[in-house]
């Protein structure tokens, strides 16, 4: 699975035709146990954020979290 960034979630929505949903926010569900909870856990190795199904601990999602930009004086 590839790491998503903010260039794939910003333009994420729910599928629904005429949906009323605020996609301000995008939610984390898996889709083998859809009411279980999430595990998140940062990895310092790679910078990305993984979540797992509490239930299976199947991957849900990988966000690979921004590089700090560093102003140079």
């Amino acid at each position: 699975m590839k790491a998503l960034t903010r260039a794939d979630l910003d333009p994420s929505g729910c599928s629904e035709a005429n949906c009323t949903h605020d996609h301000s926010r995008l939610w984390f569900h898996s889709t083998c146990h859809p009411r279980a909870a999430l595990h998140a856990c940062y990895k310092k190795a790679d910078g990305v954020i993984e979540f797992r199904c509490f239930g299976c601990e199947a991957l849900v999602a990988e966000i690979q979290v921004a590089e700090i930009q560093v102003a140079r004086a």
